[in-house]
């Protein structure tokens, strides 16, 4: 079917081209141009765009789909605020799931209210092992019978680049942290991934439309997500399209040649694909960082094992690699894994949180792209309202990171945030949080600016500039049409969603 959009504010995000007419056949743009072509294309049915903006498909390079798409098997934390509420989520859970082998939650946020303990846990005795997943996807909480399954022990040694919490006592807390928790996480997700997560994968995908969200990145991509998206692709029932990081079952585990065994670089088409290698140089709850506050030094966060070896192994295959790297430290790391490596294509460096002076000029010189959170600013604004700020370094640099010629794609990093690409725009714009604090406001981008990072921009990081991203003969017929104005005071919302042609969401 052939369809010419007219009538509105087309935004091409092709350099110094404007459109007034958008023309798709198919699942391709087949023409972007003046009014002319409306005549030179009289089978075309007409859509009035009566003025509104129109867009690309926006694309959120950095989003957990496959982790994502389970949670509404887990008991929801979210809304918790004393420990009551963390029992009686977990007392429903184990109803619900009677056969998973463990008790699983998400979005466990023990700093606002709802902190319990292992024994906690223990005292439910529900039967079967408990953890709660924290919020960032970076640490964990299990019980007594949770950390005997783990095989973890007073005196049980904390894996490289992890901590096992322990009290004055040296007794195990249940407290697991990064890699420590890595097999936790492995562990308890088995019995959720083995019926039906291909099927919750597309239901999380339709959500999304209504964000005009067209495509994402899995950033971290186990071998049974891979299979899922498989599944999906070859019965054509992917709602969106999914560039996957591969990244092993156990989470915040550095791969290697082993790790990527059976797959290759970019195979795939236009709705699934295989990207760049997923690495963490460094934590995620606490980024890796050394600075100064308040004229004190201050070290926090660990960095993660393997990076500069499994870089190297991965990229002699062939491979390109995706890094996160959420502190100074993180940041250093990955720069002296992609030096030491041959790499085929531009690394891309996750999240850059936190940077000391010199790192942007230091992740151009080696052609590294920054896939960043716009929204992370309202995050970090509340501990900068705290008072918890450094002398020498940066928080989400992102015009310092643009002036250096650094590439930057936008993203959510959900289920750890929300994933609203337009609304949380805003945040990069103002530099405000929503506790009014503002946060760096000289690292400012202007709203359109990010709109290019979540369209060309994401398109960019994720090799696939020359199908997706931009209005332009040939590449994919995926476009927002939005309600509103282009203003981060009042961001606009998405009225239709087109996929491939066709319109998904609204109309």
């Amino acid at each position: 079917m052939t369809v010419a959009l007219f009538n509105g504010r087309i935004e091409t995000m092709e350099p110094g081209r404007s459109a007034e007419v958008l023309v798709l056949d198919g699942e391709r743009i087949a023409a972007v141009g003046d009014q002319a072509l409306l005549e030179a294309h009289p089978e075309a049915a007409r859509v009035d765009l009566g003025g509104r903006y129109c867009i690309p498909g926006l694309i959120d390079a950095h989003h957990h789909l496959s982790v994502a798409a389970l949670h509404p098997r887990w008991a929801d934390l979210s809304a918790a605020t004393t420990p009551d509420d963390v029992f009686a989520a977990l007392r429903d859970q184990a109803a619900r799931e009677p056969q998973a082998a463990w008790i699983r939650a998400f979005n466990w946020r023990p700093s606002e209210g709802a902190r319990v303990m292992r024994q906690d846990l223990d005292d439910l005795q529900l039967g079967r092992p408990i953890i709660l997943g924290h919020w960032t996807l970076h640490q964990c909480l299990v019980d007594s019978l949770g950390l005997a399954v783990l095989g973890i022990e007073n005196h049980t040694s904390a894996p490289e680049g992890g901590v096992i919490l322990r009290d004055d006592a040296g007794v195990a807390t249940g407290r697991l942290i990064e890699t420590a928790w890595s097999a936790a996480h492995a562990a308890s997700i088995g019995d959720y991934t083995r019926a039906g997560w291909a099927d919750r994968i597309g239901d999380r995908g339709r959500a999304l439309l209504a964000e005009g969200i067209t495509a994402v990145h899995d950033a971290a991509a186990s071998p049974g997500a891979i299979a899922a998206y498989g599944e999906l692709a070859a019965r054509a029932s992917l709602p969106i399209s999914v560039l996957a990081l591969p990244h092993p079952t156990a989470m915040l585990i550095n791969p290697d040649a082993l790790s990527v065994e059976g797959l290759r670089p970019g195979d795939g088409d236009a709705w699934f694909r295989l990207g760049p290698v997923k690495f963490f140089a460094d934590s995620g709850s606490q980024p890796a960082l050394r600075g100064h506050r308040d004229g004190k030094p201050i070290a926090m966060g660990t960095l993660n094992p393997g990076v500069v070896e499994g870089v190297g192994a991965v990229s002699a295959l062939g491979w390109p690699v995706a890094i996160h790297a959420n502190g100074s430290l993180g940041v250093e790391l990955a720069l002296e894994a992609v030096r030491a490596a041959d790499l085929a294509s531009a690394p891309r460096f996750e999240h850059c949180v936190v940077m000391a002076a010199g790192q942007a000029q230091a992740s151009a010189s080696v052609g590294a792209r920054a896939v960043v959170q716009p929204s992370f600013v309202d995050m970090f604004a509340g501990a900068a309202a705290g008072g918890f700020v450094f002398d020498d370094l940066d928080f989400a640099p992102f015009r310092s990171l643009s002036e250096a010629g650094v590439l930057l794609a936008a993203s959510s990093d959900a289920p750890c945030a929300e994933a609203h690409p337009l609304r949380d725009a805003r945040f990069g714009v103002t530099r405000r949080g929503q506790n009014g604090h503002e946060l760096d406001v000289e690292q400012s981008l202007d709203y359109e600016t990010w709109l290019r990072a979540a369209t060309i921009g994401a398109a960019t990081v994720g090799g696939q500039e020359d199908e997706r991203g931009s209005f332009a003969v040939g590449k994919r017929a995926d476009l927002v049409i939005l309600s509103g104005e282009l203003d981060a005071e009042s961001p606009p919302g998405v009225a239709e969603t087109w996929v491939a042609g066709e319109r998904v969401y609204g109309g």
